[in-house]
């Protein structure tokens, strides 16, 4: 089992100083140091500056938080309410070997419907009570379109979880691992040009190729993408990947399908 120290050993070796390890050999959910204290609540040039911190993600200019330069420009006033931190997650594994992700949730502070942050190493979703219980409790809710076809749940073996596991805590290494998430198929990320053949990126992003059938793509939304027929289920927010806003779709990633109980 890889452990975050080993993590920290790798990344020195690779001579790559973009990773979010803390002294305390945690995951932090914010992006790397000097931009740490980058958080809902707060905007600094940074959440205009992505392509310049991350070039092997975003080689062309990009808008808020990383979207399209041509976007418009969203969220500055909103980004810059006022906001409690309700939850915080940094990611390590447990005395069992779980992993649990890097995470943290922001609630907009005087709000008699409020409305929410979830925010991972410079990706974020809103979300508005309404369409996320428990989540002050640590909790989320995810729903995913099955069609006419049954959902089955992935079954692992111990020695191909314990790989997984691995890759996982290696994937919350660094921004540029977590924004690469956002390469999805879809025209809102065709500003996003992966760089492969970087060292960080060739180490803990490619190999997520061989478990593309572990970690299953859901959404925050129940009835904005998948109509009558999905499948319902609650986990813990520190069990999530989160794709962020500008891709469309309330996109998330359920991470360990083992610790996410069926709704319906």
């Amino acid at each position: 089992m890889i452990t975050i120290a080993g993590l920290r050993e790798i990344m020195a070796q690779l001579g790559e100083r973009r990773h979010c390890i803390t002294p305390n050999n945690t995951l932090s959910p914010y992006i790397n140091p000097p931009h740490n204290n980058f958080a809902p609540g707060r905007l600094e040039d940074i959440a205009y500056g992505y392509h310049n911190e991350y070039p092997e993600v975003f080689p062309k200019p990009t808008g808020f938080m990383g979207s399209p330069h041509s976007s418009v420009r969203i969220g500055t006033s909103f980004w810059e309410s006022e906001f409690e931190l309700v939850y915080l997650s940094e990611g390590h594994f447990d005395d069992e070997g779980v992993f649990h992700a890097p995470i943290a949730a922001y609630r907009k502070a005087n709000e008699t419907s409020p409305r929410y942050i979830l925010f991972q190493q410079g990706n974020y979703q809103i979300v508005r009570r309404s369409i996320v219980d428990h989540l002050e409790d640590g909790r989320i809710t995810l729903y995913r379109g099955i069609g006419n076809s049954e959902y089955i749940p992935p079954v692992l073996d111990e020695n191909r979880r314990n790989w997984y596991l691995n890759f996982l805590a290696g994937s919350f290494v660094s921004p540029l691992v977590a924004l690469a998430y956002n390469n999805v198929a879809r025209h809102e990320s065709d500003h996003v040009r992966v760089n492969y053949e970087h060292p960080v990126i060739r180490q803990f992003y490619c190999p997520g190729v061989y478990f593309c059938d572990l970690e299953q793509p859901f959404s925050i939304f129940k009835v904005y993408k998948f109509g009558p027929n999905f499948v319902s289920v609650e986990t813990s927010l520190d069990n999530i990947r989160i794709c962020t806003a500008w891709t469309g779709e309330g996109e998330i990633k359920l991470l360990d399908p083992t610790r996410a109980q069926r709704l319906e």
